[in-house]
């Protein structure tokens, strides 16, 4: 898995880096996974986490994880602490777009403050998968069906083409300290439908049609 994220990342242009990359970190397994590899190939990063305070004590203790695993290897840690509600409250926008909207302007932010080249984002073939689906769900156009590019102005996802099975895997054997969201199991969320009921139902009677659908 290193050599196929060294690869993309010559691919994108990225590797070696003249200037440090900033990597979102939530602390959850493919975004520490993500920061671990980076780490592992010597590459100057920083890592932005954000706290969106909805989850009470499990938001404090992802925030602890990351902070603490940037301490221990000497990496600056960036955090944003977002009223997530509130603002969703004031705005009146849904809870996923104050949060998508908050965390790209914390990025740009950064990127504009500390000179990093680039975001680095977590997502992977899996994420790809369920926004393809999303997007035919919503009624999407041809550029919906292009799914989740792997690098645009500002972003790069050195993951997209690994597996989420890849990264767990990955994460038990370099033993990658990791939390898990609670929230990820709870099927009001459209992108946890999808991937908890829809492509399950899609898979039985096509054991190979996630891989159909990465485009």
């Amino acid at each position: 898995m290193q050599n196929r994220f060294l690869s993309v990342l010559k691919e994108f242009g990225f590797y070696p880096s003249q200037q440090p990359i900033l990597v979102a970190v939530s602390g959850g397994v493919d975004s520490m996974v993500l920061a671990a590899l980076f780490f592992e190939s010597g590459i100057a990063i920083g890592i932005a986490h954000c706290n969106y305070q909805l989850r009470g004590e499990a938001s404090d203790k992802d925030e602890k994880l990351v902070r603490n695993w940037c301490s221990d290897k000497n990496i600056p840690f960036h955090l944003a602490r977002i009223d997530t509600e509130g603002l969703a409250k004031t705005t009146n926008h849904s809870i996923q777009m104050v949060a998508r909207n908050e965390r790209y302007r914390f990025f740009n932010e950064l990127l504009n403050s500390y000179n990093y080249s680039v975001t680095a984002l977590a997502h992977h073939a899996d994420d790809r998968v369920e926004t393809l689906l999303m997007n035919i769900l919503r009624g999407t156009g041809i550029r919906g069906l292009h799914g989740m590019p792997s690098k645009r102005k500002g972003i790069i996802r050195p993951l997209i083409g690994c597996t989420k099975e890849e990264i767990r895997d990955y994460a038990r054997e370099k033993q990658i300290p990791h939390r898990e969201d609670t929230s990820n199991a709870q099927t009001y969320y459209q992108r946890n439908w999808v991937r908890l009921r829809l492509i399950p139902m899609l898979t039985a009677k096509d054991e190979s049609v996630v891989q159909k659908l990465e485009v």
